[in-house]
């Protein structure tokens, strides 16, 4: 639950801590991505998925359609014609291919933790 607060704007009670992390809208975007979250959550440089979890990540992928949609927004974003509303199409498939490659590494590294054990 968000508390409201000035000269913080959102405070979030931390468990063992003293102090509050503080979050102040007008804070840079650029400091910190979903990726760079995700990271923190996913933790991809640990294994720790079960075998057939970690194959079926790895058989994961963008279908064709997709894939031709994020290559007609990279074209258009090279010849500086695309439109915002596009950038913002396109950022949200680098989110998600940022977000599959985390998971990805994760299961990598899970197999062939689970190798090595075998």
């Amino acid at each position: 639950m968000f508390r409201k607060i000035l000269p913080c704007e959102y405070m979030w009670p931390t468990s063992g801590r003293d102090d509050p992390v503080c979050y102040n809208t007008h804070m840079s975007q650029d400091a910190i991505s979903e990726a760079d979250i995700l990271s923190e959550v996913v933790a991809p440089g640990e294994p720790g998925l079960p075998i057939a979890s970690a194959r079926s990540i790895l058989d994961l992928r963008f279908n064709a359609a997709a894939i031709s949609r994020m290559n007609e927004l990279a074209e258009m974003n090279r010849q500086d014609t695309i439109s915002d509303l596009q950038r913002a199409e396109m950022q949200k498939y680098t989110r998600v291919g940022n977000f599959l490659n985390l998971m990805q590494a994760k299961a990598r590294l899970s197999l062939q933790q689970a190798d090595s054990a075998s």
